[in-house]
């Protein structure tokens, strides 16, 4: 996992909220070194390099949190 730049703790393949309208399932598909992120939306869209500031991760699907 990578911290990105202090802010956000997600990995590829994560699932993560955006502060978009209602965006749900939005995926991480790449992590850099500069803490920006690739996603990609449930209905195909992508973004390249987002700041991570725009990014909350979730808990992770069947980790048992609740």
């Amino acid at each position: 996992m990578m911290n990105c730049d202090g802010d956000v703790d997600v990995d590829v393949h994560d699932v993560v909220d955006v502060d978009v309208h209602d965006a749900i399932d939005v995926v991480v598909e790449g992590v850099f070194v500069d803490g920006t992120i690739n996603l990609k939306y449930v209905d195909g869209d992508k973004e390249t390099r987002v700041p991570p500031a725009r990014v909350r991760p979730l808990p992770k699907r069947g980790s048992g949190n609740k």
